[in-house]
This record gives C-alpha cells, structure tokens and sequence, in this order.
C-alpha cells in the first residue's frame, strides 16, 4: 500500500438515531413552539379559560416566569442534546423531571380548581419518568456517548 492510502482513515460507521429520539425531539419542540405563545396570551387574558383559569394566569409573578424560563431552557438544551446523542441528555432530561415535579407539587390545587383531574396530572409526571428511562437505556446500550 502506498503512504496516501495508509494516511486515509476509513470513516466511522455512523449509528443511526433511533426512531423515538425523532419522535421526542419533535413532540418537544412542538410544545415549546405551542406553550410559549399560548401562556402569553394567557398571562394577559386574551384565552377564555374560566374565570379559575384566567384569576390563576393573571396572578402569574416572578417565581411562575423563572420556572416556565428554566424549563423551556432545560427542554430546549434537552432536545439539542438527545438529537445530537449526547450524554448530557440523561442528566438533562432528570432535571426536567425535578422541575416538572416541583411546578406540578406547586401548582397542584390550581390545576385541579381549572378542572384538571389528579389522573392528568400523574400522567404527566409518569411521561416525564418513562423519558428518563428511556434515555437512560440509550446511555445503557451505547447508542449516547
């Protein structure tokens, strides 16, 4: 063999993503592009959600934005990171789940005087666990480095 052909290195076998994390990534980004807007309509009372609902929504303060900033940033960190198959997906997507718990604690009475049922709000929280899992099995099995 000549030097050129021993100086070429063969290219990587690239690992395809996995379906779901297409999947994820998309339903994430579709909610934040659906969220942001609709709580800004909300917050200045131009949704039609009770009269629950908007007193909730016009009583939104500092803490309320700080938690919606922090998990739009984590979910948009989290998004970028487990598309590009990175190890910091797993640790984000746990953030998100202690976040998601603490808003949802937090804002649990609220919820459920709008109307959203205790089963609704376990779900959710059941999603975002079922998220870790799966991530943490990407971790597992190799396919995040």
């Amino acid at each position: 063999m000549s030097d050129f052909e021993d100086s070429v290195v063969a290219p990587q076998s690239t690992q395809r993503r996995p379906v779901m994390v297409y999947v994820i990534c998309g339903v994430v980004i579709f909610g934040i592009v659906v969220a942001v807007p609709a709580l800004w309509l909300a917050t200045r009372g131009l949704l039609n959600l009770g009269s629950v609902g908007n007193e909730f929504y016009r009583k939104f303060g500092p803490w309320n934005y700080l938690g919606v900033f922090i998990s739009l940033v984590l979910s948009v960190c989290f998004a970028l990171s487990l598309f590009r198959l990175k190890r910091v997906a797993f640790h984000l997507a746990v953030a998100l789940l202690l976040v998601n718990a603490v808003k949802t604690l937090a804002y649990v009475p609220a919820l459920h005087a709008m109307g959203q049922s205790y089963l609704s709000i376990a779900l959710n929280f059941g999603v975002a666990l079922l998220l870790v899992f799966y991530v943490a099995h990407l971790v597992r099995t190799g396919v995040i480095t």
